[in-house]
């Protein structure tokens, strides 16, 4: 008999791993642990907290769930940006969290934003926002926007997106810049360095629409500090909070899930904590 996609769902919830007390709170390039009460008491004055994640992995989005509780339950008023929705898709958002669809329409609206098989990953974030009244906020903007930038710079974009995004170009962190080109650029050995600085001027625009997604949501509310669920690259320091330091003087903090990224050891220029444990041994 085929499972229905909620049942489904609830039992790859039941099978996901919880953090557990092998699991360790670092700061970079300290060896000293911290609680997670201490994290979250130490998270207050935070406007914006980036939580890095490899997209596919359980452990991951268990230690994401587990932070927003600690937050939310540290009596900080928290909302939850994602990286998986656009922009575009905050009305049928808002609906969902009001109450006017039926529960489970967050996976059709998931799925008509990112990948299917990942949705049963992202639920317990979904359903704890739900339950706890945590607005859900969409970030990303038209992946053909940062195509285009991709291909043919920022001369590309109609004139209506680059009042938008105006003259990307790729000043940021040259570490981060050649991480970007080791994730992203598949046979970057044979690209063109013009080839390269679209490459990187695409993600710095990626990087810059979500963070001024993030400002223009805690414009309108102040008394939130924004949650943002995103891939490691964009949750770095050099990443979304970079663009969003740019923009505004809140302060913001950023929490990897994983120590190393590709060949790079994390240190305090990309995160402000680290969690640890068997898995990363």
């Amino acid at each position: 008999m085929r499972l229905s996609k909620t049942l489904a769902a609830l039992l790859l919830i039941l099978s996901l791993p919880t953090i557990s007390g092998a699991k360790a709170i670092l700061r970079p390039g300290s060896e000293q642990p911290l609680s997670l009460a201490q994290m979250a008491e130490e998270l207050a004055d935070a406007k914006i907290i980036t939580i890095g994640e490899r997209h596919d992995s359980p452990e991951d989005h268990a230690i994401q769930r587990t932070v927003i509780q600690a937050l939310h339950e540290n009596g900080m008023k928290i909302a939850l940006g994602f990286e998986m929705f656009r922009d575009s898709a905050q009305p049928m958002l808002d609906q969902w969290m009001a109450g006017r669809l039926y529960p489970t329409a967050i996976a059709d609206i998931f799925e008509a934003e990112w990948e299917r098989a990942l949705y049963p990953l992202y639920q317990p974030l979904f359903l704890y926002a739900k339950q706890e009244g945590l607005p859900v906020i969409g970030l990303n903007v038209d992946r053909k926007i940062v195509s285009e930038i991709m291909k043919s710079g920022s001369d590309g974009l109609s004139d209506a997106d680059w009042r938008k995004y105006g003259d990307i170009s790729c000043d940021v962190d040259p570490v981060y810049a050649a991480q970007i080109l080791g994730a992203m650029g598949h046979g970057k050995e044979a690209m063109s360095e013009e080839q390269k600085e679209r490459l990187c001027r695409a993600q710095v625009a990626w990087d810059y629409s979500m963070a001024k997604n993030a400002l223009a949501y805690l414009a309108k509310n102040p008394e939130k500090t924004l949650v943002i669920i995103a891939g490691g690259y964009h949750a770095w320091r050099p990443g979304i909070p970079e663009q969003a330091a740019r923009l505004s003087a809140l302060p913001s903090r950023v929490i990897l899930t994983t120590p190393v990224q590709g060949a790079l050891k994390i240190t305090t220029d990309h995160a402000d904590y680290l969690f640890l444990g068997e898995v990363f041994r």
